[in-house]
Order: C-alpha cells, then structure tokens, then sequence
C-alpha cells in the first residue's frame, strides 16, 4: 500500500509547497513590481491554482483504497450531521471575511474599474482590517478548525481519507504559523494581543472571555 502512498504524500507536500509560497508577501510584491495590474488578478489566480492543483492530487489519489472503520446507525448520521454544519461554518467564516475579496471576484471587478479603490498588496486597503468578530472571537483560524471536524468525522474512514486528514491536519498546523507572522507584521501589536486572548484552533471560553477590542 506505501508504493501507492508515497506519490500522494509527495504530490501534498508540493501542492503546500506552492500555495504557501503563493500566499508569502514577498512573492507577492515581486509579482506586483513585475506587473502591478496583477494585484487586481493575483487572488483570483491563487485560488484557480489551488483549486486545479489540489483536484489533480485528489483525482489521482492512492488506490486500491481499504476501510478503516465503518460507523453505523445511528451514531453515522450524527457525524454527517456534525460535518455539515462544520461545511455551514466554513462558508459563514468566508463571509465574516467578505466573500468576495476572499475569491478574488471583487478584485477582478476592480480591475475594470475607472476609480479603483487604493490596495494593500492583492487587498483593497479598506478591507483589510483585523476581524476578531463571529467565529474569529473564538479561535484565530475557524477555517482550520471547521476543515478539520469535517475530515475527522467522515463516519467512513478510508486509509486514503486518513492520510489526506493528516496531512491536511499538519499543513493547517504548519500553515497557520505562517499565516500569523504575516499578520503581525501587518496588524503588530493588534494581532499580538488578539493571538494572548484568543486560542488558535479549539476554543476555551477562560481565554477568549475577554471583551472584543
């Protein structure tokens, strides 16, 4: 079964690879020096790539696949409800975010724009503001969190779901430590005190009891 492991391992660990070094301010101000209109494009781009990138690992993904474990009814159909409503708090995070800055559409309309709003690399300025409301209250990456109860409680786990849990489950990790040193750099001491208030992945109310700033 690892001959057929190793590839899909390898194949993740590139596809992190590229959407982190995407997603580095560096790369971002180079692309932006190169050809500043991309800044109306770049999170567009982003997005198209990871979401090409990761459909052709998924698409050839190990095989032949083996159950791990197979939860019945009725304990099934409480994870399949738990997993949707971890789906639900992932599009209502990407709102809290503004889904249209998030997917890039909004940056695109810009850039057809005779009076483009001023940008913060590939962010209209205006919109980059600290959010520590609605599920960022809680915990500083909810995308994460949602992600990761809705692979963990798939009722049928497969040797394919389980690696591409884990591996999910370490990138976030990883991911969310570098994430974090770009929001310092851009929100300072702001971000520090929301990173001592607030916990990253699972919420303890002793932490985040503290009134929002």
């Amino acid at each position: 079964m690892m001959e057929f492991l190793w590839p899909f391992i390898a194949g993740f660990a590139a596809f992190a690879a590229i959407h982190s070094l995407l997603a580095m301010d560096k790369v971002k101000r180079f692309v932006f020096r190169i050809s500043p209109f991309m800044k109306y494009q770049y999170r567009a781009a982003y997005n198209l790539i990871a979401i090409v990138t990761l459909g052709i690992l998924l698409l050839f993904s190990p095989v032949p696949d083996t159950v791990l474990y197979r939860i019945g009814f009725p304990l099934n159909v409480v994870m399949y409800i738990l997993m949707a409503v971890a789906a639900i708090g992932l599009l209502y995070t990407v709102l809290r975010f503004g889904a249209g800055s998030f997917s890039g559409f909004r940056q695109l309309k810009h850039a057809f724009s005779s009076n483009p709003p001023e940008y913060y690399l590939d962010e209209p300025k205006k919109e980059t503001r600290l959010i520590v409301e609605g599920p960022f209250h809680y915990v500083r990456h909810p995308l994460y969190s949602f992600a990761s109860v809705f692979l963990l409680l798939n009722p049928v786990m497969t040797i394919n779901w389980m690696v591409f849990t884990i591996l999910s489950i370490v990138y976030f990790i990883v991911g969310s430590k570098h994430e974090e040193y770009r929001l310092i750099r851009r929100f300072g001491d702001s971000y520090r005190n929301y990173r001592e208030r607030i916990p990253a992945f699972i919420p303890w109310p002793s932490r985040n009891s503290d009134p929002e700033p």
